[in-house]
């Protein structure tokens, strides 16, 4: 079987790019196509046939504003793909991947991790939305696009129940062509989880790319800690770590550290206290990146981490007011290992592959 992977960029690096790469490892011998790709990413497949856009990569390393206008122009490039040649098209979406065009003999399979924000959802802050006429027109032509080229793919596949609402509310998709399939877990290497939780340092930490969709519920959350005694370190890159740094300056108890390797965040999920995970999220890799330290999860009440995490393993919030008290409130040895196995379980590499492969097996 001919197969094809195709994803809307390889630009920076998060839980969409982990799954991607999955993706690769399950499938060594599929093309790769992607119309933005940096050096880094370039890389590492180049042992693999890549297809990609030399303009659009290029221009996306010239700057975030760049970026975002490459990522747009993108969606030309996934229209005029020829994918005859293939039996199988396996597309990872969250902006125009799941638009290509197959033909009656291929079939297509996009798992989406959510329908396009930019188009459908607001941010938290809204401070990026514009109210000119031209802005308007451009997100309405953009939705309606993006509604009936959802329809595309034989099979969209959410990576939770959170997103399946999110597609059912934007596209109105036939319920029999959605199937949830979660994403699993990539192991964070060099490093043993401390399970045993019998020595851990008192510091908070947060894990997540700093952008317009996240930051504003870190930003809250931090707010209401900033001036306690607790330490917070909070690990990741993006476009408003810089933002992030001034809002925050003036307290010593707040402390960006960045994008870090691997090594180190191992060290740092293993002697955290608690992992606090306060923006909304899709799915949400961090939170089982810490039980599988040992280590407990404060997080915000809503999301697909709800579909996964429970009583015995974290602490849920509605209001950011009730974060220092939640901390403070959790005692030694909190978190029940057992059912943080029985969790992490469900979500290996291995059961993700199965039933990926399953899934083929029902698109007619």
């Amino acid at each position: 079987m001919k197969i094809a992977l195709i994803y809307d960029d390889l630009h920076q690096r998060g839980g969409g790019e982990g799954l991607f790469f999955n993706l690769v490892s399950i499938f060594p011998k599929a093309s790769i196509f992607v119309p933005i790709i940096s050096n880094d990413h370039l890389k590492s497949l180049v042992k693999r046939k890549v297809f990609k856009s030399t303009f659009l990569s290029f221009l996306a390393n010239k700057g975030e504003f760049l970026y975002k206008i490459s990522s747009f122009f993108s969606l030309f490039w996934f229209e005029n793909l020829y994918l005859g040649e293939y039996d199988l098209v396996i597309s990872l979406s969250n902006r125009f991947a799941h638009c290509v065009i197959t033909t009656p003999q291929t079939k297509h399979i996009s798992i989406v991790t959510s329908p396009i924000r930019e188009v459908w959802e607001t941010p938290l802050n809204n401070s990026d939305s514009t109210g000119s006429l031209f802005f308007k027109i451009t997100k309405n032509l953009l939705r309606t696009y993006n509604f009936y080229s959802a329809r595309r793919p034989d099979l969209v596949v959410p990576i939770s129940q959170f997103v399946a609402k999110k597609i059912d509310k934007s596209w109105r998709i036939d319920k029999k062509n959605v199937f949830t399939l979660y994403p699993p877990l990539q192991p964070i290497s060099f490093t043993t989880p401390n399970h045993s939780r019998k020595k851990f340092s008192n510091y908070i930490l947060l894990v997540s790319r700093l952008n317009k969709w996240k930051y504003p519920y870190i930003k809250q959350a931090l707010e209401e800690l900033k001036n306690t005694n607790l330490k917070i370190k909070h690990v990741g890159s993006g476009p408003l770590l810089k933002c992030a740094r001034q809002d925050f300056k003036k307290y010593k108890n707040i402390e960006f550290l960045g994008r870090v390797s691997d090594k180190k965040l191992g060290s740092l999920y293993s002697n955290a206290h608690v992992f606090l995970h306060p923006q909304l999220e899709d799915f949400g890799l961090t939170p089982l990146e810490a039980i599988s330290f040992g280590v407990p999860v404060v997080a915000y009440r809503s999301g697909g981490v709800l579909e996964y995490l429970n009583s015995k393993v974290a602490l849920f919030y509605s209001k950011t007011s009730e974060i220092p008290f939640i901390i403070n409130s959790i005692p030694n040895n909190f978190i029940d290992i057992k059912e943080a196995k029985k969790i992490l379980e469900l979500h290996t590499l291995e059961k993700f592959r199965y039933n990926l492969l399953q899934l083929i097996k029902t698109v007619k």
